[in-house]
Parts: C-alpha cells; sequence; structure tokens
C-alpha cells in the first residue's frame, strides 16, 4: 500500500470516529446523569419531557462543578418533586447510547440507582411520567438507552431482579384482590361443608346445621359477584392508575 493510500484510509478512519455525517463534523456529545428507579413489580420509572414522544429515565445534564450524584439529586426534586440526598444514589456505571431526542448525537450517561419513598408527580419540563415494566416497551417509544442498556443490566444484576409481568388489562394489584375473592370462596364452601356434616353426624344439632348450610350457599352464591368486582377494580387501577405509581401526573402549572 502506498502512502497516499496509507494517508487516504487514516482520513476514513478519523472522520468515522468523528461523526456520522458526510460533513466530517464530529457527533455532538451529550453528557448526563440518569436514574434508575425500579418497583418492586420489575417496572422502571420513565419520564417524557414536553413537546417529545419518547420515554426515557428521569436526569438531565451537568451544571459546572457537579458530580453525577449531585446532577441527578437536583433534577429529581426538579422534575419528580422527590429529595434524595447525593449520598443516597447508587452508582452503577457509565453508558454510551444515540441520544432519544436529539439526531445524530451521543448520550454518555452516568446511571445512578434512586430508591423512592414517596409520591412522584410530574414537575418543570415532564410532560408526563409512566411506571413501565420491560415486556410493555413495543408499546411505547423508549430511549436507547433504557432499552440497550438498563434491561440488560437488570436481568444480570442479581440486585435489580425483573419480576414477571402482571397479565394484561390488570394492574400490580390484582393479585391481592383476587386472594381476597379466593378466601371468600373458600369459607363459604367450608361452611357450607361444616352444615352438611352437622346434620349427619349430629342429629341434634340438625338445625345447626341447615342454618350453616343456608349460609354457606348464600356467600356461595356471592362469591361471583365478589371475583368480577376483584377484575374489574383491577382493571380500572392497571388503566388509570388510581393512586398508584402509574398515573399519569399533570405537570406543574
Amino acid at each position: 500500500m502506498s502512502d497516499i493510500e496509507r494517508d487516504a484510509e487514516r482520513g476514513a478512519e478519523r472522520d468515522a470516529d468523528r461523526g456520522d455525517g458526510s460533513d466530517g463534523e464530529p457527533a455532538e456529545v451529550i453528557r448526563v446523569a440518569a436514574a434508575l428507579i425500579v418497583d418492586e413489580h420489575g417496572r422502571i420509572l420513565l419520564v417524557r419531557k414536553r413537546g417529545t414522544d419518547v420515554f426515557m429515565q428521569p436526569g438531565g445534564k451537568y451544571e459546572p462543578g457537579e458530580t453525577a450524584a449531585q446532577t441527578l439529586s437536583r433534577e429529581l426534586d426538579e422534575e419528580l418533586g422527590v429529595v434524595i440526598a447525593p449520598d443516597q444514589l447508587e452508582p452503577l456505571g457509565d453508558f454510551v447510547a444515540d441520544a432519544a431526542n436529539e439526531a445524530g448525537a451521543r448520550l454518555e450517561a452516568a446511571v445512578l440507582r434512586a430508591t423512592l419513598t414517596g409520591p412522584v408527580a410530574a414537575r418543570a419540563e415532564i410532560d408526563e411520567l409512566r411506571w413501565v415494566h420491560p415486556d410493555e416497551f413495543g408499546a411505547l417509544p423508549i430511549a436507547p438507552l433504557v432499552t440497550a442498556h438498563m434491561v440488560p443490566y437488570m436481568q444480570v444484576n442479581t440486585r435489580i431482579e425483573l419480576p414477571p409481568m402482571v397479565p394484561t388489562g390488570l394492574s400490580a394489584d390484582a393479585p391481592a384482590n383476587f386472594r381476597a375473592a379466593r378466601m371468600w370462596l373458600t369459607i363459604s364452601l367450608v361452611v357450607s361443608a361444616a352444615g352438611v356434616v352437622l346434620m349427619i353426624a349430629l342429629p341434634d344439632l340438625t338445625m345447626l346445621g341447615v342454618a350453616a348450610l343456608v349460609v354457606g350457599v348464600l356467600l356461595t352464591a356471592a362469591s361471583p359477584h365478589f371475583f368480577r368486582a376483584a377484575r374489574r377494580d383491577a382493571a380500572g387501577l392497571g388503566a388509570a392508575g388510581r393512586g398508584g405509581p402509574g398515573r399519569r401526573a399533570r405537570p406543574a402549572r
């Protein structure tokens, strides 16, 4: 290979490293601190900024002189109304991905894990927040940092587990609702069975057995109502996030 060819090859490599545009301009680098917040159901807290479509992790750009933890502590307060001291944020590492809302830009994110102890609400430039399970990512535009790095990190990191998603259409509270309905049905059947046993084994207590049987039958007849109510309430919670973390919060005025 001649010197001219070698120089041309080196120039092409430099252009590839500097950016993806034909004009040779270097790709913009955006440096941020981002939070990984996961609830007990394996859902990740994501936010959508006003005027954008993509859901991403809470966080933002550094102010002069700030550490990653200081930046994220400030951003969580400004964006979500959450006060977490910098020393309460757990560094998870530095990750590089395509920027979500800036075409052609590269995102360099210091990611820290945050644990919430109270409610969150959309503030400042945040228009919407959602708790999203990775199984639901196909239904929403999700930032590359989340899909390319956070989910794989969670899957291999034993401290952050991804429990199975609650069946479609039900909220995370659904299992408790159905356990209560099943408990009602179990009690109904036990009372009915006790009534039958009293009538057969203890003739002197026949009237008591009849009464228990009647009560058991009435309770059993009411069981379908409780199952329907549990499903209706659970579906309503899943859709609207009534009082739960999945609720869409209104931005502060």
